[in-house]
C-alpha cells in the first residue's frame, strides 16, 4: 500500500492519518447530513428530524463497520474503496443538485422563489 510492505507502516502515522480523517469529516460533508434536515423540516418536526437523523446515521455506521471486514475478505480493499468512492460521489451530486447554498443562491432567495411560486 503506497510503498509500504504490510506491518511497516508506523503506528504513529496511522493515528495521525485518522485524526485527520476525522477532523476534516467534521469539518466538511460530515455535518451537512444535520444542516440539511435541519433545512426541510421546520417546527415542531425539526427535532424529530434530527432525532431520526441521528439514529440513521448511528445505524449506518453500525453497518458499514461490521460489513466492513465481510466485504474486504469478498471484494479485496480496493473493490470496497471503490463501492464507499461511488456511494460519497452519489451523495456528493446530490447534494449540488439539490442544496441551493451550493448553487449559488442564499436562503432567503430561495424563501422569495418558493413564495413567488405559491402566490
Amino acid at each position: 500500500l503506497f510503498g509500504f510492505s504490510k506491518g511497516s507502516i508506523p503506528k504513529m502515522m496511522v493515528i495521525i492519518t485518522f485524526c485527520m480523517y476525522a477532523t476534516s469529516y467534521g469539518l466538511g460533508y460530515g455535518s451537512l447530513s444535520l444542516t440539511i434536515v435541519a433545512e426541510i423540516f421546520t417546527g415542531p418536526f425539526r427535532s424529530k428530524g434530527l432525532a431520526l437523523c441521528g439514529v440513521l446515521s448511528r445505524v449506518c455506521g453500525f453497518l458499514v463497520t461490521i460489513g466492513y471486514i465481510t466485504l474486504v475478505e469478498t471484494l479485496e480493499i480496493g473493490g470496497v474503496y471503490l463501492i464507499l468512492t461511488f456511494i460519497s460521489l452519489g451523495g456528493y451530486a446530490f447534494c449540488y443538485m439539490r442544496i441551493p447554498e451550493l448553487q449559488g443562491k442564499t436562503i432567503g432567495h430561495r424563501a422569495e422563489e418558493e413564495s413567488q411560486k405559491t402566490s
